[in-house]
């Protein structure tokens, strides 16, 4: 009995270390992303932004969500897209005013208020524009890949990505973004795997 319980915790004790080693790779992938993603160079010319949203607070947009409006304010103006579509649950519609106070008419910008994660910014976003055209997908330099990667689950077949201006200097969103990314491959297949069900339901399983 001894024996069988020592193999089993060297079982567990393999599993635990083989989870904080795809971990650590991962935060490392995400650290180098922030760090080093080229922040200065506008991808090829697309008919829409798709413009992440992140925190506000009672009323103020947080730095993140303000930085991703910034960017997608000005690859607007700039002539890298005619279009803005932002999306996300909180901060979307101050994003939206403050992409308009940048210069750009109401008309050339579309909200999608109700996703709450990634993998819904990209659900609903399928709903309002048209998936075989290329969009810029704006977001933090962090969180591009998980992005990508959920648009493209979700349908887009050409998604080309900016990142905002912004480095975050903060570990708390770096360190979340780590394990969001193993979560967000659960909550895909999931969802990919409960076609069944009623899709208001699935899409709650994305939230």
């Amino acid at each position: 009995m001894a024996v069988i319980r020592k193999v089993k915790m060297r079982r567990v004790r393999r599993v635990l270390r083989l989870m904080v080693l795809f971990y650590a790779a991962t935060l490392a992938m995400v650290l180098a992303c922030n760090l080093f993603w080229p922040r200065d160079v506008d991808p090829a010319t697309a008919v829409q932004v798709v413009c992440l949203g992140g925190g506000s607070e009672t009323g103020v947009l947080a730095d993140d969500s303000l930085a991703r409006a910034e960017r997608c304010g000005q690859l607007v103006r700039d002539g890298v897209a005619q279009t803005v579509l932002v999306t996300g649950q909180g901060a979307g519609t101050l994003m939206v005013d403050h992409i308009e106070a940048m210069g750009i008419p109401r008309e050339r910008i579309a909200l999608e208020a109700q996703s709450r994660s990634t993998l819904q910014n990209a659900l609903f976003s399928t709903h309002l524009t048209d998936t075989s055209r290329p969009v810029i997908v704006v977001t933090d330099a962090y969180h591009l890949p998980r992005s990508w990667v959920s648009f493209r689950l979700m349908g887009f077949e050409d998604v080309r990505l900016a990142s905002s201006l912004a480095v975050v200097d903060r570990p708390r969103p770096l360190l979340r973004e780590a394990s969001a990314i193993w979560f967000n491959a659960l909550r895909a297949v999931i969802y990919g795997a409960t076609f069944w069900l009623d899709q208001d339901v699935r899409e709650a399983l994305l939230a």
